[in-house]
């Protein structure tokens, strides 16, 4: 049930960045080439969540941990996206180079946790940042963004605290899923240029 939970978020997560990618091409927005990419690094880390559910269990952490840390890059590119969007300002990116580290069991369930949590944050602030928005314009297109981020913190923040229970694995990944889900519409009316 978790492999078909993740390959639908996988699908849905796909699909919001290559619309993306399609709307950044043909409108030149600087906010839905963050959007792209942090979506495709979404993937990429849903992606080693399902080969995960295939390999040993240190193996399969070392993947969850990758997986995590990708997915968190991917937050961060929304926040930037959210960051330019909303504040029209720019900051300084730096990309830092992703290390492949050989450790132990213990260490990586605490760098996922870490991972976890600075998603979390990031969320926070997108969730923030989105409402804000929403309260400025008074567009209800932007409530969908507020319920699909606010899922995907909820999902995040229960992986923090829920991730031993079985019930509570499905909770955050049906969550997730619902979250992703809901953030398609709004990407895909604005990628499709009925956006702003």
């Amino acid at each position: 049930m978790q492999g078909l939970i993740f390959s639908v978020q996988l699908l849905v997560v796909l699909a919001i960045a290559l619309f993306s990618y399609r709307g950044w091409r043909f409108l030149h927005s600087r906010t839905l080439a963050y959007v792209a990419w942090g979506f495709l690094s979404i993937g990429i880390g849903i992606a080693l969540q399902i080969l995960s559910l295939f390999l040993a269990p240190l193996e399969a952490q070392t993947l969850l941990v990758s997986g995590s840390t990708l997915q968190t890059i991917g937050f961060f590119l929304l926040a930037l996206s959210h960051f330019y969007t909303v504040r029209r300002t720019s900051v300084l990116f730096i990309a830092s180079p992703f290390l492949e580290i050989q450790i132990t069991h213990p260490f990586l369930s605490t760098f996922e946790a870490v991972a976890d949590s600075v998603a979390f944050f990031l969320l926070l602030y997108i969730l923030a940042e989105t409402i804000i928005s929403f309260y400025k314009e008074r567009a209800k297109m932007q409530l969908l963004p507020v319920v699909g981020f606010f899922l995907l913190t909820v999902s995040v923040y229960s992986r923090l605290f829920l991730s031993g229970f079985t019930t509570g694995t499905l909770f955050i990944d049906i969550t997730s899923l619902l979250g992703y889900a809901v953030l398609a519409g709004p990407v895909l009316m604005f990628a499709g240029g009925r956006g702003n």
